[in-house]
Protein backbone atom coordinates (compact mmCIF):
# COMPACT_ATOMS: atom_id res chain seq x y z
CA UNK A 1 0.00 0.00 0.00
CA UNK A 2 1.19 3.74 -0.88
CA UNK A 3 2.70 5.28 1.96
CA UNK A 4 0.83 8.31 2.32
CA UNK A 5 3.57 10.73 3.97
CA UNK A 6 5.73 9.46 1.60
CA UNK A 7 3.74 10.21 -1.10
CA UNK A 8 3.03 14.29 0.09
CA UNK A 9 6.95 14.71 0.33
CA UNK A 10 7.48 12.86 -3.40
CA UNK A 11 4.70 15.31 -4.67
CA UNK A 12 6.70 18.46 -2.65
CA UNK A 13 10.02 17.28 -4.13
CA UNK A 14 8.93 16.71 -7.77
CA UNK A 15 6.30 19.24 -8.45
CA UNK A 16 8.96 22.16 -7.07
CA UNK A 17 11.40 20.52 -9.64
CA UNK A 18 13.70 18.85 -7.47
CA UNK A 19 14.91 15.09 -8.38
CA UNK A 20 14.47 12.20 -6.17
CA UNK A 21 17.78 10.35 -6.53
CA UNK A 22 18.47 6.51 -5.28
CA UNK A 23 20.32 7.39 -2.56
CA UNK A 24 20.80 10.27 -0.50
CA UNK A 25 23.34 11.22 2.35
CA UNK A 26 23.10 10.30 5.71
CA UNK A 27 25.36 10.29 8.42
CA UNK A 28 28.29 10.96 5.40
CA UNK A 29 26.90 7.82 4.20
CA UNK A 30 25.39 7.01 0.81
CA UNK A 31 21.60 4.88 1.82
CA UNK A 32 18.64 4.18 -0.58
CA UNK A 33 16.45 7.00 -0.16
CA UNK A 34 12.71 5.99 1.23
CA UNK A 35 11.29 8.15 -1.51
CA UNK A 36 13.11 6.63 -4.78
CA UNK A 37 12.11 2.81 -3.25
CA UNK A 38 8.51 4.20 -2.47
CA UNK A 39 7.85 5.25 -5.73
CA UNK A 40 9.61 2.16 -7.51
CA UNK A 41 7.65 -0.22 -5.54
CA UNK A 42 4.22 1.50 -6.90
CA UNK A 43 5.26 2.78 -10.02
CA UNK A 44 2.27 2.09 -11.78
CA UNK A 45 0.18 4.21 -8.89
CA UNK A 46 2.72 7.18 -9.06
CA UNK A 47 2.46 7.62 -12.58
CA UNK A 48 -1.00 7.44 -13.08
CA UNK A 49 -1.10 9.84 -10.65
CA UNK A 50 0.62 12.48 -12.38
CA UNK A 51 -0.34 11.55 -15.24
CA UNK A 52 -3.91 12.62 -13.77
CA UNK A 53 -2.15 16.08 -13.22
CA UNK A 54 -0.85 16.48 -16.64
CA UNK A 55 2.80 15.38 -15.83
CA UNK A 56 5.26 12.46 -17.22
CA UNK A 57 7.05 11.05 -14.62
CA UNK A 58 10.67 10.10 -16.27
CA UNK A 59 12.67 7.11 -14.17
CA UNK A 60 16.00 6.96 -15.60
CA UNK A 61 19.17 5.56 -14.53
CA UNK A 62 19.01 6.47 -10.22
CA UNK A 63 17.13 9.70 -10.67
CA UNK A 64 13.09 10.33 -11.34
CA UNK A 65 11.77 14.05 -12.30
CA UNK A 66 8.46 15.44 -13.81
CA UNK A 67 7.84 17.27 -17.12
CA UNK A 68 4.82 18.82 -17.86
CA UNK A 69 2.68 16.19 -20.76
CA UNK A 70 3.49 19.46 -23.40
CA UNK A 71 7.29 19.37 -22.50
CA UNK A 72 9.70 17.46 -24.46
CA UNK A 73 12.46 14.96 -22.52
CA UNK A 74 14.81 16.94 -24.26
CA UNK A 75 13.64 20.25 -24.05
CA UNK A 76 16.19 23.37 -23.76
CA UNK A 77 14.78 24.57 -20.31
CA UNK A 78 16.34 27.55 -18.67
CA UNK A 79 17.21 25.06 -15.73
CA UNK A 80 18.85 22.93 -17.21
CA UNK A 81 20.75 25.41 -19.03
CA UNK A 82 21.79 27.11 -15.64
CA UNK A 83 22.72 23.46 -14.25
CA UNK A 84 25.10 22.91 -16.83
CA UNK A 85 26.57 26.12 -16.88
CA UNK A 86 26.98 25.66 -13.19
CA UNK A 87 28.55 22.76 -13.18
CA UNK A 88 30.84 23.67 -15.89
CA UNK A 89 32.10 25.84 -14.16
CA UNK A 90 32.66 23.35 -11.12
CA UNK A 91 34.57 21.23 -13.87
CA UNK A 92 36.66 23.98 -14.42
CA UNK A 93 38.08 24.87 -11.33
CA UNK A 94 38.86 21.33 -10.37
CA UNK A 95 40.47 21.45 -13.61
CA UNK A 96 42.45 24.65 -12.24
CA UNK A 97 43.34 23.25 -9.07
CA UNK A 98 45.13 19.68 -10.60
CA UNK A 99 41.62 17.65 -9.08
CA UNK A 100 40.41 14.89 -10.57
CA UNK A 101 36.54 15.02 -11.85
CA UNK A 102 36.13 11.87 -9.80
CA UNK A 103 36.50 13.60 -6.40
CA UNK A 104 33.00 15.42 -6.79
CA UNK A 105 31.69 11.78 -7.13
CA UNK A 106 33.21 10.88 -3.53
CA UNK A 107 32.16 10.92 -0.08
CA UNK A 108 35.70 11.50 0.46
CA UNK A 109 36.09 14.84 -2.07
CA UNK A 110 33.44 16.55 -3.37
CA UNK A 111 33.66 20.67 -3.48
CA UNK A 112 33.90 22.92 -0.26
CA UNK A 113 31.50 25.85 0.19
CA UNK A 114 35.08 27.38 0.77
CA UNK A 115 36.11 26.49 -2.48
CA UNK A 116 32.70 27.71 -4.28
CA UNK A 117 33.65 31.32 -2.27
CA UNK A 118 37.22 31.64 -3.94
CA UNK A 119 35.64 31.13 -7.22
CA UNK A 120 33.11 33.91 -6.84
CA UNK A 121 36.03 36.73 -7.24
CA UNK A 122 37.16 35.44 -10.92
CA UNK A 123 36.32 38.26 -13.83
CA UNK A 124 35.58 35.19 -15.71
CA UNK A 125 33.26 33.58 -14.16
CA UNK A 126 31.40 36.87 -13.40
CA UNK A 127 31.31 37.51 -17.37
CA UNK A 128 29.84 34.28 -17.49
CA UNK A 129 26.99 34.22 -15.23
CA UNK A 130 26.55 37.59 -16.88
CA UNK A 131 26.57 36.38 -20.05
CA UNK A 132 23.89 33.38 -19.52
CA UNK A 133 21.68 35.96 -17.40
CA UNK A 134 21.99 34.48 -13.74
CA UNK A 135 21.03 37.41 -11.26
CA UNK A 136 23.81 39.29 -10.85
CA UNK A 137 22.81 39.86 -7.18
CA UNK A 138 23.91 36.22 -6.28
CA UNK A 139 26.87 35.34 -5.68
CA UNK A 140 28.25 31.59 -7.23
CA UNK A 141 27.26 29.24 -4.29
CA UNK A 142 23.95 31.47 -3.82
CA UNK A 143 23.18 30.39 -7.45
CA UNK A 144 24.53 27.01 -6.82
CA UNK A 145 22.59 26.58 -3.80
CA UNK A 146 19.15 27.30 -5.80
CA UNK A 147 20.36 25.81 -9.07
CA UNK A 148 22.05 22.49 -7.92
CA UNK A 149 21.63 21.94 -4.20
CA UNK A 150 18.15 22.35 -3.75
CA UNK A 151 17.27 20.43 -7.05
CA UNK A 152 19.16 17.50 -5.53
CA UNK A 153 22.28 17.59 -8.56
CA UNK A 154 24.70 17.94 -5.17
CA UNK A 155 24.39 16.76 -2.42
CA UNK A 156 25.46 18.17 0.75
CA UNK A 157 27.64 15.67 3.15
CA UNK A 158 26.65 15.73 6.71
CA UNK A 159 27.53 19.32 8.15
CA UNK A 160 30.57 20.06 6.23
CA UNK A 161 29.43 22.37 3.62
CA UNK A 162 30.72 19.90 0.99
CA UNK A 163 29.12 18.68 -1.78
CA UNK A 164 29.11 15.44 -4.28
CA UNK A 165 27.25 14.82 -6.97
CA UNK A 166 24.28 12.66 -6.63
CA UNK A 167 22.71 10.03 -9.83
CA UNK A 168 21.11 13.26 -11.83
CA UNK A 169 24.32 15.43 -11.02
CA UNK A 170 26.70 12.34 -12.45
CA UNK A 171 24.93 12.17 -15.50
CA UNK A 172 24.57 16.05 -15.85
CA UNK A 173 28.74 16.23 -15.51
CA UNK A 174 28.75 13.25 -18.03
CA UNK A 175 26.95 15.55 -20.37
CA UNK A 176 29.13 18.28 -20.13
CA UNK A 177 32.26 16.25 -20.46
CA UNK A 178 31.30 15.88 -24.24
CA UNK A 179 30.87 19.76 -24.63
CA UNK A 180 33.83 20.55 -26.74
CA UNK A 181 33.76 24.59 -26.27
CA UNK A 182 35.56 26.74 -24.29
CA UNK A 183 33.60 28.29 -21.93
CA UNK A 184 35.20 31.14 -21.01
CA UNK A 185 35.91 32.59 -24.76
CA UNK A 186 32.50 31.69 -25.86
CA UNK A 187 29.03 32.58 -24.28
CA UNK A 188 27.36 29.48 -23.47
CA UNK A 189 23.92 28.74 -25.33
CA UNK A 190 21.62 26.01 -26.25
CA UNK A 191 23.78 24.95 -29.28
CA UNK A 192 26.67 24.12 -28.03
CA UNK A 193 25.04 21.00 -25.60
CA UNK A 194 22.65 18.29 -26.12
CA UNK A 195 20.29 19.31 -23.55
CA UNK A 196 18.55 16.96 -21.65
CA UNK A 197 17.97 15.15 -18.33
Amino acid sequence: MVNKNFSKQIYNHLINGKVINREKIENDTFVPDELYSEIIQYEEIYREQYDMCGYNMHIANGYIYLLEKNEKKDLKTDVVMRCYVLLLIIAKYMNDINKSHSQLMSLNGGISKAEIDSMNESPDIKELLKKCDFNNKDDLFTNIKSQLIDRHILLEKTGSQRYVLSHVGKFFFDEISKINVNIFTEAVSPEHVEWSI
